[in-house]
Order: structure tokens, then sequence, then C-alpha cells
């Protein structure tokens, strides 16, 4: 028999491991050079990919601390919701990258003339 402890480690652990892969994403992928696409906005674009991933490593490392102090007895109230908003913020982050990433808008994009031609 499952027990909601066990249900909520294993929740834990793949949440960890899906946000360490979008961190991946953020921290390296994203930052390797777009083929035939340089440009002088790319560092730029780095730096956003940088800093979102580094967002969702923080979160995570929050999180984890939250889980570990409440071994301990050291409970946030649970209205407030820790782990949901860190959650959050952590895939808002994700999504802003990902949206400069995909072009989305234009954002941080310099149009080629090979682009409008």
């Amino acid at each position: 028999i499952v027990t909601t402890t066990v249900i909520g480690t294993m929740h834990y652990i793949f949440a960890a491991g899906l946000f360490g892969t979008l961190a991946y994403f953020c921290l390296v992928l994203f930052q390797k050079d777009d083929i035939g696409r340089s440009d002088d906005l790319k560092p730029v674009r780095n730096n956003v990919y940088f800093a979102c991933g580094l967002i969702i490593v923080m979160c995570i490392a929050v999180i984890g601390i939250i889980k570990l102090l409440s071994l301990f007895g050291i409970n946030l109230p649970e209205y407030l919701a820790p782990v949901f908003w860190f959650e959050a913020i952590a895939i808002w982050a994700f999504g802003w990258s990902w949206l400069v990433k995909g072009k989305g808008f234009g954002l941080l994009r310099k149009e080629s003339k090979a682009e409008t031609a």
C-alpha cells in the first residue's frame, strides 16, 4: 500500500527532476549559438537565459530548504503555500526564457536582411 508520505516524497523527487531539466535548458542548451543567426543581442539573450535558470535553481533550493525545515518541525503557515509559489515562479522563469528563445513577439531579436527578404 502506497502512503501519502511516499507519494509526497515521490512528488518532490520528480518535481526536482523536472525543474532541474528546465534549469538545464536555460543554463546550457538555450545559450548555445544559433546556427547562422548571430547578432549583437545574443549576449543579452544569454543573460536572460542565465537569469531564468538561476531563478529556477534558487526556487528548487528554497523548496528543498522548506522541506528540510519541516523535517525538524519548523513549518511555515499552510495558508502561505510556499512550495506552490516557488514552483510557480520557477515555471514563469522558464516560460520567459522559452518565449525569448522562441522569438516570441520579436523579443530581443534583430531582424536580419535575410529574414525580411
